[in-house]
């Protein structure tokens, strides 16, 4: 009759071994050293300054912010100023388009109308979005501390196509134009919160 014994003891021993390996990942999921020496575990966002001539890309960005911060849940963003360890500062520098190619009118409208039209149009635009911010440590009896944690600049461009106005032979639609734009704000402010969270996470 065969034994069972050494099936048993290996299975006892992957058991063992993938219960240590289960803990391991819980405990570095759940702790930081250095994050808990710096003491930061929730974070209060101010409002982001917008210093440029997009109005609402103060709040895309914001938004973008805390859902990326939230989903990592190793810090927090916390509504109530109070309860945070540390503050974000956070200022637009930057925040529009402007023409990255060109075509002819000829090379771009399908009518019979723009044969041999030569005008120069813009076929494609790029938009570009920076921002930098600052991390302080925060008390609620003293305030935020002049002295800074950490600071970064961050910068993203993204191409979107532009629109012929039809029947305008040599121009483009302005409200596609800008459509397309507050788009790519979007997602631009996606990748600049990813970007932000990376390099803020990086300190921990």
């Amino acid at each position: 009759m065969i034994s069972l014994r050494p099936f048993k003891a290996v299975l006892s021993i992957l058991v063992i071994g993938l219960a240590g390996m289960g803990c391991g990942y819980t405990l570095r999921q759940s702790s930081n050293s250095q994050l808990v020496e710096k003491g930061i575990r929730k974070i209060y966002l101010k409002p982001i300054e917008n210093h440029s001539l997009t109005a609402g890309a103060e709040n895309v960005l914001y938004n973008a912010l805390v859902r990326t911060i939230n989903s990592h849940q190793l810090v927090r963003v916390t509504d109530n100023k109070a309860e945070a360890d540390a503050v974000v500062l956070g200022t637009i520098e930057k925040a529009d388009y402007g023409t990255y190619l060109t075509t002819s009118v000829d090379q771009l409208e399908p009518s019979s109308a723009a044969v041999g039209n030569k005008r120069i149009i813009a076929s494609h635009y790029n938009a570009t979005l920076t921002a930098s911010f600052g991390l302080y440590r925060y008390n609620p009896k003293k305030g935020i501390d002049p002295k800074m944690l950490w600071s970064t600049g961050l910068s993203r461009s993204k191409v979107f196509v532009g629109n012929n106005r039809l029947g305008v032979l040599g121009t483009t639609s302005a409200l596609h134009n800008e459509s397309s734009y507050q788009r790519a704000i979007r997602d631009l402010s996606d990748e600049l919160a990813s970007d932000f969270n990376e390099s803020m996470l990086a300190l921990f």
